[in-house]
């Protein structure tokens, strides 16, 4: 067992890299308006779906493209819920009441634009056994998507309903109940099977899966002496019928499992205790492949909140709550007995860390700082080691968080309120490059750019983004929802002309490296730039016969800087790359002058160190060598290491350098006693 604590210190910033803001224009523009309220909204093929209120029916609404939106069902008040999409595929899932069905509330599908039960033509579920959870899809190979939810089966007075368990491809006749696997353990009925309970929050309507070894594995219930234990199952899939198969059960009947997800080597829950049907925060435990329940812990048993963990490479990152103190901090599960916890502020206080979102290579959430009345989002980079979280934006204490989603390239998408309405931004992890959402309201409020409404969903499809703003209309006052679209751009490796408003902004910028007693330029010299917190990997550049290196279109951020050369001492320090630039100066490049101090080694000068006198120095053409012993080997490399001439003789008085280009070279002599001198030398 090991655990890392990291106290993180803040960043100097910069006031003059971001003062400066892009002038506001619109990026983010209606496509659709609607009455009434929207309760829930996901991707939906190449478009969004959502379920929503016109204050008579409920409503299904979708978009298969993003251009033409259309109604699909009006549904009984009330009736609607548990949306299941999936980006890319013509499928949604919802339940809802259609009274011409006669059906009541049941298990409905869009079907490619056509609304209809899921069992149409069987008259939907059995009212007395209805389906009840969210729909799950896995993809199974050369047979293509199915689709798993649970049903209401046969209650036990004593340890509850019976779960069923269905698979689907969406089709009326390719609905069919799981069968679950035989116990093997009565002689006297052979064809007895396991028990498959509906835990609470099957009841509830929560499907809690994810996929394990190829198979989707779930959690139910397991019969026990007074209920039943929480319990995972998993899906045996054939195309010639499938199987409910047992894996793992809790150890008490009043603990509850929930937000399960899984690593390569294990499947983890959360787990929480009845206290009279309020559900408390608990531990989470890990399950391996043979069905081993393990408690994850650092030494101690962690607590953590009910917020769901997520899974990046192959490490789960959860919010834990020291022993239900309100302390939540982030940690980091390597595995059942490996977790790092890190600290935005000392460890016996609150980081109120919240809002898991991973993008691409980068973990982001919002925590709080000690002492400020502002709320922080944070940026860790997954794949480095030593990476630390850094600050990526900030909002005030109570202008609450509504929605953050994940983008295509990497970087996420979030919304705010504020005491106008609602604030949206796009950032990648840094200060200097997020832009603001902008509708065609553009209300300006302290540097942010506000909505009349609130932003309640944010969708984003690929790196298009769907906001669903709810406000009232404008005459009647009647509650209404906008829904805007935003085209994000990824930023590209050079500066695009025209240069989007949906698009990271980049700095340009050159450095000239000189010698500190000739001013010469210095060819050859490495300028390496690393991020400060790791969010990039490092990059690297040589300066040319000016002795300028170019850094064109790089991110705006705190970077440490080392300049190196041969002959030459090495030169590091950190500081911003660049500072914000008005856009019509972003062809321009910010300068760093850089000077680099020859070491004792190789001074420049007409006598070098030792017996070897090379001269003159400057030189156009001849090199004159002298020296008391016969000087048997010259060799030359540029400042980049590469060798541009070797002269070997028994007495050498002088060499011819004349046709090799302009710049500052490194001169290697080597006499007859083996001695070696090493002198730097300038071709004009």
């Amino acid at each position: 067992m090991k655990r890392f604590t990291f106290l993180l210190t803040a960043l100097l910033t910069i006031s003059s890299a971001i003062n400066a803001q892009r002038v506001p224009e619109q990026n983010a523009f209606l496509v659709h308006t609607f009455s009434g309220t929207v309760s829930s909204a996901q991707a939906y093929e190449d478009g969004v779906m959502w379920i929503g209120n016109d204050g008579t029916n409920d409503v299904i609404g979708y978009s298969s493209d993003g251009i033409s939106f259309s109604t699909l069902e009006n549904l009984e008040d009330g009736s609607a819920s548990r949306l299941s999409t999936w980006s890319g595929s013509g499928l949604g899932f919802f339940y809802g009441n259609k009274t011409s069905d006669g059906a009541g509330i049941d298990l409905r599908v869009n079907d490619n634009g056509t609304g209809r039960l899921l069992w149409d033509q069987s008259d939907g579920h059995d009212p007395s056994f209805p389906a009840l959870t969210n729909v799950l899809r896995v993809d199974q190979g050369s047979d293509g998507y199915r689709y798993y939810y649970i049903a209401q089966g046969i209650l036990d007075n004593i340890t509850g309903y019976e779960a069923t368990i269905y698979e689907t491809d969406g089709t009326d006749f390719g609905t069919i109940e799981v069968e679950k696997e035989l116990t093997n353990a009565n002689p006297f009925d052979p064809n007895q099977r396991i028990s498959v309970k509906l835990s609470q929050r099957n009841a509830a309507g929560i499907l809690d899966g994810v996929m394990f070894n190829d198979k989707l594995h779930f959690i139910t219930g397991t019969e026990a002496t007074n209920g039943m234990y929480s319990s995972l199952c998993y899906i045996d899939y054939d195309s010639n019928g499938s199987t409910v198969r047992f894996l793992a059960k809790g150890d008490n009947e009043v603990l509850e499992w929930s937000n399960l997800v899984a690593t390569d080597t294990y499947l983890y829950t959360s787990f929480w205790y009845d206290n009279n049907g309020i559900g408390e925060r608990g531990g989470m435990q890990a399950i391996d492949a043979a069905g081993q329940v393990s408690i994850v812990n650092n030494g101690s048993v962690l607590t953590f909140t009910n917020d769901k963990p997520i899974v990046a490479n192959n490490k789960v990152y959860a919010i834990t709550e020291a022993s239900f103190s309100g302390v939540k901090k982030l940690a980091v599960i390597n595995s059942p007995t490996d977790v790092d916890i890190y600290h935005i502020n000392a460890e016996a206080e609150t980081d109120n860390v919240s809002n898991l979102v991973v993008s691409g290579n980068k973990l982001y959430f919002w925590a709080s700082q000690t002492g400020s009345d502002k709320y922080y989002l944070y940026v860790l980079r997954l794949d480095q080691d030593g990476a630390q979280p850094v600050e990526a934006s900030s909002v005030y204490e109570g202008q609450d968080i509504t929605a953050m989603v994940a983008l295509e390239d990497g970087s996420v998408a979030y919304s705010h309120l504020n005491s106008l309405g609602s604030a949206a931004s796009v950032t990648e992890g840094f200060n200097g490059t997020a832009y603001a959402a902008v509708d065609e309201d553009k209300i300006d409020y302290t540097f942010t750019y506000s909505w009349n409404g609130e932003i309640v969903e944010i969708i984003a499809q690929g790196n298009e983004l769907f906001y669903f703003v709810e406000t009232t209309d404008e005459v009647t006052s009647d509650p209404k929802v906008k829904i805007y679209q935003l085209s994000h751009v990824p930023a590209e490796a050079t500066k695009p002309s025209p240069l989007p408003t949906t698009t990271f902004y980049r700095g340009n910028y050159i450095f000239n490296v000189t010698d500190s007693e000739t001013s010469n330029p210095i060819e050859g010299a490495s300028v390496t730039i690393r991020q400060k917190a790791l969010l990039l990997d490092e990059m690297s550049a040589s300066t040319n016969t000016s002795g300028q290196a170019f850094y064109a279109w790089k991110p705006i951020t705190y970077y440490h800087f080392t300049v190196s050369a041969v002959g030459y001492e090495t030169v590091e320090y950190d500081e911003w790359a660049t500072i914000w630039m008005p856009d019509e100066l972003y062809n321009a490049f910010g300068t760093r002058d850089v000077q680099l101090t020859p070491d004792g080694s190789t001074a420049i000068g007409d006598i070098a160190e030792g017996a070897i006198q090379l001269y003159p120095n400057p030189v156009s053409d001849i090199i004159n060598l002298k020296s008391d012993i016969s000087i048997t080997s010259v060799e030359l490399y540029s400042l980049a290491g590469n060798k541009v001439m070797e002269v070997r003789n028994q007495n050498i008085s002088s060499i011819d350098v004349a046709n090799i280009p302009a710049g500052i070279y490194v001169v290697i002599v080597t006499d007859t006693n083996g001695r070696r001198e090493t002198i730097k030398v300038t071709k004009h």
